[in-house]
């Protein structure tokens, strides 16, 4: 069998002594310089998905409202505002015995309305309701005490698309 000639060998003892020990430190920071930028690049792209994804699921609950939204208002848009207005009056509990419609003033696109007697409640409950589903936008808004009722409001709007 072959003896191999090492370079290393022909060196003193104290000299290969400071070549291996500088060879394990070559070595160590050549691993650390190799694999060092591979685990940090990790770590910040595992960061910066964690981000996206809290990004993610703070936005995704808003575009869905939104799209549900504009479902709502475009599934809405073939119904004439009369009848959108007494669907969400019923809605809002505010029945059809206390809802005046003006028949001078209604077309296809844009109604005038009153409401009688309805409390704060339900005329916040139908204002939202409107705003939310219905695609109509108002132009006139009156509110004023009801004469047989404190308590109460009497309400007249314009509403059109």
């Amino acid at each position: 069998m072959a003896r191999r000639n090492w370079f290393w060998l022909k060196w003193p003892q104290h000299k290969q002594q400071r070549f291996f020990s500088m060879a394990k430190w070559a070595w160590l920071l050549l691993l650390v310089a190799s694999f060092g930028p591979q685990y940090f690049l990790t770590v910040n792209a595992q960061k910066r998905i964690e981000r996206q994804k809290d990004l993610y699921a703070r936005v995704v609950p808003v575009a869905m409202e939104l799209r549900m939204a504009r479902e709502r208002e475009n599934a809405d848009k073939d119904i004439d505002p009369q009848s959108l207005v007494s669907r969400i009056a019923e809605q809002s509990g505010i029945g059809w015995e206390r809802i005046r419609f003006e028949e001078q003033q209604s077309d296809r696109f844009g109604i005038t309305f009153a409401l009688r007697e309805v409390t704060l409640v339900e005329l916040t409950s139908f204002l939202m309701k409107i705003r939310n589903s219905s695609g109509l936008h108002c132009f006139e808004f009156t509110l004023q005490r009801s004469p047989s009722n404190a308590m109460l409001a009497d309400v007249t709007l314009t509403l059109a698309r």
